[in-house]
């Protein structure tokens, strides 16, 4: 990400800080309190503290436009040999499928690599880092699918605290690259 990026994310998750604080000392005024209870809205003091909460919300608009290239493996599906539109999935680290699907983790941007279409899966795999959290074969369509989004939260979370060499240090060392469950 570029250093721009990294700014305003961080610009974004203290003004949320900010926010909250506000928030919290309105929440100290009785009257207030009063007031939110008849409408029956929340009472409760915002957590000032849990980054990784706040940019739940944050990372759901927000752009990156140079990432480090580091993706996720989000599915993995093969053609049946009888029909050409029916898939079956298949746990994201084998090399036999005919197609998967990954993920950008700062950009969230998805590459499909396919037999037919796309870059072959292999060469894909092999000129990119691609991270294999869970090595799951539940490959839904869902980004959630092997983890996408606690590596993602994990990423940004470091980048705002210690930056973003620190970030692409720490993914690196706590989830796998495709193929070390081989």
């Amino acid at each position: 990400m570029k250093k721009s990026e990294l700014i305003n994310l961080r610009n974004q998750v203290n003004s949320e800080i900010e926010k909250r604080k506000r928030i919290n000392e309105y929440l100290e005024k009785e009257d207030v309190i009063g007031y939110l209870n008849e409408i029956g809205e929340c009472t409760n003091k915002r957590d000032l503290e849990n980054i990784r909460e706040m940019l739940v919300s944050i990372l759901e608009n927000f752009s990156v436009k140079k990432t480090n290239g580091i993706y996720v493996c989000i599915k993995a599906f093969d053609r049946d040999s009888h029909s050409p539109v029916l898939y079956f999935n298949k746990p994201v680290d084998k090399y036999e499928s005919d197609f998967k699907g990954y993920m950008d983790i700062e950009s969230k941007e998805e590459i499909i690599t396919d037999w037919v279409y796309g870059p072959s899966i292999d060469s894909f795999e092999k000129s990119h880092i691609v991270l294999n959290p869970y090595n799951t074969q539940f490959n839904d369509r869902s980004i959630k699918a092997n983890g996408y989004d606690e590596v993602r939260l994990d990423f940004f979370e470091e980048c705002y605290k210690h930056g973003q060499n620190s970030a692409v240090k720490l993914v690196l060392s706590k989830y796998p690259r495709i193929g070390s469950y081989r």
